[in-house]
């Protein structure tokens, strides 16, 4: 049935008031004519016009000064360049060198990995900075932007104008410097396919025939010099009120960052940007423009100047706002408001005469609209409770009836939102039961309303099990104490939850429903009267972070024992050659005293003691690490066995008869690659701690297993991956305490009597010596005693035992009268060694330096030399050597050192010494390794 038309509310409202209305325009209109705006206009422009004649001038001067700016930063870019790369080069050079010096006893090509990985890693520049290096051949070594070219020969590789980039390099390190610049162009790490020209400057490195470099690309100095301007323009802007303007010609204005956003009403608009590069692409000029004040009440005139920088398609601009003018226009403009304001007070009356007449008008209408709103209310009172249709034919108004098809409409939405809203309470149940964290939800009187799978899966429980949060803490926290912490703090975090405050998590330890303990963070929500609790495990992650803090504590072990090992070495070193005239001297005086002689007893007291001492001064040579000890593939039992029938175990069980030794051993045992002596030094050191350690009777085991390379062991205890023996000493001793057992392998670190039970160096050299056997060596207490476990590198396959020559005796090692040339900075070592020579019948000279043994051996002819390694000031034993040989090819010599064998010693016997004895020695030894060297042919 059609609605019959009736005459709308808004309609009759607004046909009424449109009436008033175009009477008040049509009087206002007649009132406010163009003659007062146009003279204000008027005298508006010429105050503008002198404004802008005499800000000309200002403006362009301040653009000029910045053009100049620019320019000048310009011509430093390259300069700055070059400075930086060269200085980049040295540090390169100055790491390459130190990891060279701090490994020399490594292989070259250990020392070699050390360097690539140390300046690899090294980067600047976000990204675009990092060093590379090639071999004389033209093979790439190190390239962080191109590994893919590492290991491969670019010997002809050019660059996109055809230079040959490594040729060049290679010349430069060819040179007389050594040293120099390259340009070439190559691509970007941020955009590979862009060649780019580049600067680079090239070092030889020495020690590995190595050219090491960096470069840095022309265009990013630019990019430097930039951000410079930029920072610099910022400033003057600070201090100036935005008055200058930098942009580039795609539209950017280089000026607007966060830290401007105090200012960011005065920035130019895109359109003005977009003036500014048209005048600056035409050359320059100045520009006019109109823009609201900072109040946005009144328009302003704005007198810019621009000017483009030629090269990087910039432009600079400077502007001055005509505020002075502008204020002058605002004063006779509040003058002209002031006018209309009277004029406006006539209109008004005559507009509230007319307000009346519409008030009448309107309440005409009013009866009718306070019944169609009556039916309203009834309808808007019922709908809250219950579902209430309204009936449009019972109102006046055609809006009325609109409105009543409008609210039935939104009880049919509000009936789908309703269903709707319980669809969505279901969504959230759903992502709350698969969610990957426990959660659980439990109403404020502590009722377990659900629990997730998650929960279920992490702790066992289920709703059944855990009913409230009273049983929930009885089954989690099974210790009282730690029972009434947790409902206590739960307590109070509810307390500062609800007071507003913000509530961190706390971790706790949980007793889960299989007997297990797991680390857990708690938080919870107020969701309307329940509270939303989720359960973070954090078991694994601080397992993690505790096996991290582990190493971190080896790490410091380890630096603290290769500090002490410097000193250590350098101890030793002098020591041997104090020792030298304390054992050779006896050995001289019992050669020439008769058998029968009272002195003969003491002089072998002092030499026995002088053989003890140099023992210990081996155990600080082993300490100093470095020691190149002859290691191979041997059967760990056999070594065992070895050692537990030498006279230092005998002379152990000697002292302590109370004490019992096993061993279980197991079937089968791969070789592993070792020091036979050092091993043997390790056992005795721990058996020897283990019988002192128990104060009655006792039993101390040995036994050995394997770990397979998939050990947890291996991993735990950052072994390299493979296959290792475990050898373990275990004592039913009283232990160590956790004070001491973090210092045990500490050299000098003894609770027991030094000098009478111990040097304080026995741990500190099994420490150091399973470190050099790329092993491990860990201290555990036991329920009773102590177990110290050696791990070992197992071996591919088991070498035969090597070959010990026999020691001649005095008789067999006199000379002919053959000259040796002694060199030696030591003077009581270059005494001792004559007299040991002249006894047996050599002719013997001596020197305090090299340079003044390859001086003596220009003139003279030596049958042999016997060189001492480590020489200050000067050159020391190597230097010499190579020095001799390249005018005496076939000059023999042999070594002689306090310090044990190093990669000196090593590089020397390569070059042609015969042999190497380490001080202090005997006659016998020095006589064996001169007599032997005399009889090889040449």
């Amino acid at each position: 049935m059609p609605i019959k038309r009736r005459p709308g509310l808004v309609s009759s409202y607004l046909y009424s008031m449109a009436s008033v209305i175009i009477i008040f325009f049509l009087i206002i209109g007649t009132l406010l004519i163009s003659d007062e705006l146009k003279k204000f206009n008027r005298e508006s422009e010429i105050t503008r016009s002198r404004a802008i004649a005499e800000q000309r001038e200002l403006i362009k001067s301040e653009v000029e000064q910045i053009i100049d700016y620019i320019n000048y930063k310009k011509s430093l870019a390259e300069k700055r360049l070059r400075n930086l790369v060269k200085n980049r080069t040295y540090e390169a050079l100055q790491v390459a060198d130190f990891i060279y010096r701090k490994n020399r006893d490594q292989p070259a090509s250990k020392i070699a990995e050390l360097i690539h990985d140390a300046l690899y890693a090294i980067s600047w520049d976000h990204g675009r900075g990092y060093y590379f290096a090639e071999d004389m051949n033209g093979t790439e070594l190190i390239n962080r932007n191109n590994p893919e070219l590492e290991g491969s020969n670019i010997i002809n590789l050019q660059d996109s104008n055809g230079t040959y980039l490594v040729r060049n390099i290679i010349e430069v390190a060819k040179s007389d410097a050594s040293e120099g610049f390259c340009s070439y162009y190559w691509n970007q790490p941020e955009n590979p396919g862009v060649l780019v020209e580049k600067i680079s400057y090239v070092k030889f490195f020495k020690p590995l025939n190595w050219v090491i470099g960096n470069g840095k690309y022309l265009h990013a100095e630019e990019e430097t010099i930039k951000s410079e301007i930029i920072n610099r323009v910022k400033r003057i802007n600070k201090n100036s009120r935005s008055r200058l303007i930098l942009g580039d010609w795609s539209g950017q204005n280089l000026l607007t960052t966060s830290d401007q956003s105090a200012t960011h009403s005065l920035q130019p608009t895109a359109k003005i940007i977009s003036q500014l590069i048209v005048t600056a692409r035409a050359g320059g000029g100045f520009i006019n423009t109109q823009s609201p004040d900072s109040e946005n009440i009144t328009t302003v005139t704005k007198l810019r100047y621009c000017m483009p920088i030629v090269g990087w398609q910039w432009f600079v601009g400077a502007k001055i706002d005509l505020g002075k003018t502008e204020r002058l226009i605002a004063a006779n403009l509040k003058i002209l408001k002031e006018e209309l304001r009277k004029k406006i007070i006539h209109i008004s009356i005559a507009l509230i005469f007319l307000l009346l007449c519409a008030y009448l008008i309107t309440r005409l209408l009013s009866r009718k609209i306070k019944n169609n709103i009556s039916l309203f209310e009834n309808f808007f009172a019922n709908s809250a409770t219950q579902t209430t249709i309204m009936e449009p034919e019972k109102l006046s108004f055609v809006e009325f009836k609109r409105l009543a098809y409008s609210a039935n409409t939104m009880i049919e939405k509000r009936l789908k939102s309703e269903h709707a809203l319980k669809k969505s309470e279901d969504s959230f149940f759903q992502v709350v039961e698969n969610a990957h964290i426990a959660m659980g939800i439990c109403d404020k009187n502590g009722r377990t309303e659900f629990l997730n799978r998650q929960f279920t899966k992490t702790f066992g429980y289920t709703i059944n099990d855990i009913p409230t949060m009273m049983i929930w803490w009885q089954k989690a926290y099974p210790d009282s104490d730690y029972r009434q912490k947790a409902i206590d703090l739960w307590q109070k975090d509810i307390k500062r939850v609800v007071a507003g405050e913000i509530v961190q998590s706390r971790l706790w330890f949980i007793n889960c429903k299989n007997g297990s303990t797991r680390e857990v963070k708690f938080n919870f929500t107020p969701i309307d009267k329940r509270y939303l609790i989720t359960l973070h495990d954090c078991t694994e992650e601080n397992r993690i972070a505790r096996e991290r803090t582990r190493l971190e504590r080896e790490l410091n072990q380890a630096q603290k024992m290769e500090s002490i090992g410097l000193l250590a070495g350098g101890v030793a070193h002098d020591l041997n050659n104090i020792l030298s005239g304390i054992i050779s001297y006896p050995e001289l005086m019992l050669l020439r005293l008769p058998e029968e002689s009272d002195l003969r007893k003491p002089l072998t007291t002092i030499l026995q003691s002088g053989r003890r001492a140099a023992e210990i001064v081996n155990d600080l040579l082993t300490i100093a690490r470095g020691v190149a000890n002859k290691k191979e593939n041997l059967d760990l039992h056999q070594i065992i066995n070895e050692y537990l029938e030498s006279p230092e175990y005998c002379e152990i069980i000697k002292e302590h008869p109370e004490i019992t030794l096993k061993t279980a051993f197991t079937d089968n045992l791969p070789p592993v690659l070792c020091s036979a002596v050092h091993v043997k030094k390790c056992l005795m050191n721990l058996i020897n701690n283990s019988a002192e350690a128990i104060d009655t009777n006792g039993t101390i085991e040995i036994v050995t297993s394997t770990l397979q390379p998939d050990c947890p062991a291996v991993n735990q205890l950052g072994l390299k991956p493979g296959g290792y023996v475990c050898l373990s000493i275990n004592d039913d001793g009283p232990g160590i305490s956790d004070e001491d057992i973090e210092h045990i392998f500490e050299p000098f670190y003894s609770k027991k009597i030094m000098g009478k039970s111990g040097s304080g160096l026995g741990l500190a050299v099994v420490w150091n010596t399973m470190h050099d056997h790329n092993g491990r060596v860990t201290v555990t207490n036991c329920d009773i005693g102590i177990r110290f476990d050696l791990y070992f590198p197992t071996a591919e396959k088991s070498d035969a035992p090597a070959f010990e020559k026999n020691m001649a005796s005095l008789s067999e090692l006199n000379g002919k009268l053959e000259k040796i040339l002694i060199v030696d900075d030591e003077p009581l070592q270059r005494e001792v060694a004559r007299q040991i020579l002249e006894e047996l019948n050599y002719e013997v000279v001596d020197v305090s330096s090299g340079e003044e043994a390859i001086v003596w051996c220009r003139n003279n002819r030596p049958d042999l030399i016997i060189l001492d390694m480590m020489m200050e000031p000067g050159i020391n034993g190597r230097e010499t050597f190579a020095q001799i040989r390249e005018f005496r090819p076939k000059q023999k010599a042999i070594i002689c050192s306090g310090f044990s064998a190093n990669d000196a010693v090593e590089e020397t016997l390569c070059n042609g010494a015969g042999s190497y004895i380490k001080k202090p020695y005997s006659i016998a030894e020095l006589g064996t390794a001169v007599k032997q060297e005399l009889e090889k042919e040449e």
